[in-house]
């Protein structure tokens, strides 16, 4: 059934006139809701309701199938980005029967797996075989320790514009050192609940999300959140359906209001200042880069792809300014210019970054084709890593971090996970084998 949607979800786009067409837009749209319950119906049946397929497939909705549907027939400058930021609305409905094929063949991508692996996966997380427990004890009292180390000398170097409470407060921050304290954070959070220690020790990953949250950065927090909610399901408890819909309502309302807070001149407003007229106020954040989609889309086919050249700054950036001496030697341009965001920024003369599109991202740089088979990949791996994140730990490490970009990653670059998981691995395996030598393994 999934490979007969994405046929038709193929059919559709090619059917797609050049203008918007409200009918086939609501056509969409079914076959949208319909294999994301048969996706849905099936990743959950693999271990649990929290799963990457769930936070991704609700994102996926807002991003790009909620404005066309919602709020272009009735009020399609509602928000002030459709208006304030010129796009071809003739491309509305072939983009978002694009983006149609592009999660069709996401789940395309997780059912391959999943019919290839009919077996039982047996114990649950908490039997993960690790060679050295007490290796892995000793690594997670270094990462405690540089986290707490790390962490503090991000806000000492931001501490300005933390204080004035800036939502640029981390802007000229080394790229490399927020990478590195993200991913010790993310890795104290799996560890600490993996090794069952104190839920005092996650006193510094509850410090870091506050303080992104107080200086208006969602991305940190998210993140983090959901790391947090991952670990805790996998191997802690299993999340009920009732406590999953209870965190997407507070999830939806207090990224709104984080959102709202922050102005675009890098300040913040007051909270009384912050109002909201409609339910859909409240997935602003997502619904806005319904925009990306179109601009993406419309940029691609008026200037051709660049094959790849965006996803540079997210594939190298693992090494240091690596990214940058590429695009310096190659293309005489930042890493950052390269990207589909800046792109697209850049095109309106936007003040402020814009940001991307997964769909857009992809079309700009590899087409119709990239778009398929790119999407196929990402369902795959993703399915790969749930299936067998229950025999070795690092692999669970690999799913919960690439799950922590299960909202995010619908409106932003697909490679934009490589920096955080190579930078997980550098430091999860460098301890563990810094140790190795030193200890008797445990039985």
């Amino acid at each position: 059934m999934q490979i007969f949607s994405l046929l038709l979800a193929i059919t559709l786009y090619f059917l797609a006139p050049n203008k918007y067409d409200f009918s086939l837009c609501y056509i969409i749209f079914f076959v949208f809701l319909y294999i994301a319950f048969i996706t849905l119906k099936k990743e959950s049946k693999k271990g649990s309701i929290v799963n990457f397929s769930l936070f991704f497939t609700v994102s996926f909705f807002f991003v790009n199938f909620f404005y066309p549907i919602f709020i272009y027939p009735f009020d399609k400058y509602y928000f002030p980005v459709f208006s304030r930021f010129y796009f071809n609305e003739a491309v509305i409905t072939k983009s978002t029967a694009l983006a149609l094929v592009g999660y069709c063949s996401f789940s395309v991508g997780t059912k391959f797996f999943l019919d290839k692996n009919k077996t039982s996966m047996g114990n649950y997380a908490s039997n993960i075989n690790v060679k050295s427990n007490l290796i892995l004890q000793y690594s997670y009292n270094i990462i405690l320790v540089l986290s707490w180390g790390v962490c503090f000398l991000l806000f000492f170097l931001a501490k300005d514009g933390i204080l004035k409470r800036s939502s640029d407060a981390f802007f000229e921050i080394e790229p490399a050192l927020l990478v590195v304290s993200q991913c010790l954070i993310n890795l104290l959070i799996i560890l600490n609940f993996y090794l069952k220690k104190s839920f005092k020790n996650f006193a510094i990953a509850f410090i870091y999300t506050l303080v992104f949250i107080y200086v208006g950065d969602r991305g940190s927090a998210i993140q983090t959140s959901l790391v947090l909610l991952f670990s805790y399901n996998i191997f802690y408890k299993k999340i009920s359906k009732t406590k999953v819909t209870l965190i997407f309502i507070a999830g939806f309302v207090g990224l709104t209001l984080v959102s709202s807070l922050r102005s675009q001149d890098g300040n913040n407003k007051k909270l009384n200042d912050v109002q909201f007229t409609h339910y859909y106020d409240f997935t602003m954040d997502l619904i806005v880069n319904n925009r990306n989609l179109y601009a993406g889309y419309d940029y691609a086919n008026k200037n051709g792809i660049n094959y790849g050249m965006s996803s540079i700054p997210y594939l190298f950036a693992p090494v240091p300014m690596l990214p940058s001496f590429i695009t310096t030697n190659l293309y005489g341009v930042k890493p950052q210019e390269l990207s589909t965001g800046s792109i697209l920024t850049n095109d309106v003369n936007a003040t402020w970054g814009l940001g991307t599109n997964l769909i857009a991202d992809i079309y700009m740089q590899f087409g119709f084709l990239g778009v398929i088979i790119l999407m196929f990949l990402l369902g795959y791996v993703v399915s790969k890593l749930e299936l067998n994140r229950k025999r070795k730990l690092f692999v669970t490490i690999c799913y919960i971090f690439i799950s922590s970009f299960s909202i995010y990653m619908a409106r932003s670059s697909l490679f934009d996970t490589v920096r955080y998981i190579t930078w997980a691995a550098i430091i999860y395996y460098l301890l563990f084998y810094l140790f190795k030598p030193f200890l008797t393994k445990a039985k």
